[in-house]
């Protein structure tokens, strides 16, 4: 039994379990497809705020750089979104929440930053 084949796009030897020639480039088999990447619907909604939310903080440098808004303010902005993010990546990654639910954290941080962030920080341990 050999442990070689030939490529059919340009009939150079090859290892019999290769899947892309090596002299050619061209693929032999096609490997097995992933399945492809799907967002729930809360996913998708949190990106489009977060997405308006990084719109508004482009606008507040511009604001800030035209004197029409303080650092401060800018300041208090990034802040909530920072937490917004962390937020979500916390409750995704560390706590092992499913998907919508760690995006309707990271909303509900964005929107209502002074009672939903510290509220989070209280009651993440119990979350899991």
């Amino acid at each position: 039994m050999s442990d070689t084949k030939t490529c059919p796009f340009c009939a150079e030897e090859i290892q019999a379990t290769a899947i892309k020639c090596k002299h050619c480039g061209s693929v032999l088999e096609e490997s097995s497809p992933e399945e492809p990447f799907k967002m729930e619907p809360w996913g998708c909604l949190a990106m489009a705020i977060f997405g308006l939310w990084g719109w508004g903080a482009l606008a507040g440098i511009y604001l800030i750089i035209v004197d029409q808004l303080s650092f401060w303010e800018l300041a208090l902005y990034f802040i909530v979104l920072g937490s917004g993010l962390w937020v979500r990546s916390d409750a995704k990654e560390k706590i092992g929440l499913e998907e919508s639910r760690a995006w309707k954290w990271a909303v509900g941080t964005l929107l209502l930053w002074p009672i939903i962030f510290p509220y989070y920080l209280i009651k993440r341990n119990d979350l899991r």
